[in-house]
Order: structure tokens, then C-alpha cells, then sequence
């Protein structure tokens, strides 16, 4: 008498079990990490946001040879960092950006006033034309969440000689060209 041989197929109950608690000790071990990844994204977003802001507005006073400014912003209900560049004598808006368009859990470190302006050379105004201040020169980026942990990486926008824009980290030391 001829039996067949039975095949086994698929996974018993134990194999399974198995299997799923080694996915579940993996993603707790890789949260963490995970959403410190996310904030350092985040940051770096927002740092670029402002870099090419403040290069938009330098390069449109250089092509409408008018003075151009940046101002750092909150939206109108306080809830995000923002910025807006604007022709300063006609008062039209060029650009803006807000951090909800994907840096929503970072904060905006700046000194009082938060505006530069470009004149149509493509150089900083000092002061500032419209509420004669300094210009801002420097912009820190960093986390709005406390919990974020450590291994977040700050970032500074920082505006030198002549206009030129740079985003730089003030955590790395010289001679790394990263370094503030």
C-alpha cells in the first residue's frame, strides 16, 4: 500500500511567536534612533530653508536693484517659525516659507529684530533700513522637543563678509569645512 508523504506548510504557532518578538525587540531598539534621525532632518531643514532664503533675497536685490530683505517670522497664530522676503521700498512679497512644510518641531534662535537686508549689490545693509537695527548675521537652529534625547545636531546659518550665506554645525571643530 502506497501513503503519500504528508508536506508541511507554513509556520506553526511557536515559530511564529518566535519570529514576531525578534521584530518587536528590533523596533525597540531602533525607535530611538529613529526619531533622533527624524529631528536632525528636521533641523537641517529648517537651517536650509533660511540659507536659501537669505540667498533668494540677495540674489533677487541683485536682479531687481532694490533693496531686499528677510525677516524671521511666526505665523499669525504663533504655533510655527516662518520668514518672508519682501522688497523693502515697494513692500512686495517675493517668498516665504513656513516651518510646517516639514520642520515642524524645530526653533528659530535669533537676535532681536531678525531682518537682513540686501542692497542692489548683493551686500548687507547696516542697519537695517526699515527699523534701523543690526542686521542678523547669525541664526541658530535647534529642537523644539525636549524629549528628542541626545545626538541632535544644531545647526547656524551664518552670513559673512560681502553677503555670502553659509550653513555650518557649531558642535564640529576646525579643520572640518562643516565646522562653524
Amino acid at each position: 500500500m502506497l501513503t503519500r508523504a504528508r508536506k508541511n506548510r507554513g509556520f506553526s504557532i511557536i515559530e511564529m511567536v518566535i519570529a514576531l518578538g525578534i521584530v518587536a525587540l528590533l523596533f525597540k531598539l531602533a525607535v530611538p534612533s529613529f526619531r533622533t534621525w527624524l529631528q536632525n532632518t528636521q533641523i537641517r531643514t529648517a537651517a536650509h530653508s533660511i540659507t536659501d532664503g537669505m540667498n533668494v533675497a540677495r540674489q533677487e536685490a541683485i536682479h531687481r536693484n532694490v533693496p531686499v530683505q528677510l525677516q524671521l517670522t511666526s505665523l499669525s497664530d504663533g504655533t510655527s517659525e516662518a520668514w518672508s522676503v519682501t522688497e523693502v521700498t515697494a513692500g512686495t512679497l517675493v517668498q516665504q516659507w513656513s516651518s510646517t512644510e516639514g520642520a515642524s518641531t524645530t526653533k528659530i534662535l535669533q537676535p532681536t529684530g531678525g531682518i537682513i537686508t540686501f542692497n542692489a549689490l548683493g551686500r548687507v545693509v547696516n542697519p537695517n533700513p526699515s527699523d534701523n537695527s543690526a542686521p542678523l548675521l547669525q541664526v541658530d537652529v535647534t529642537s523644539s522637543n525636549e524629549s528628542a534625547g541626545n545626538g541632535l545636531r544644531n545647526m547656524r546659518v551664518l552670513v559673512g563678509g560681502g553677503g555670502n550665506v553659509r550653513m555650518c554645525d557649531p558642535q564640529l571643530t576646525q579643520p572640518d569645512p562643516r565646522a562653524c
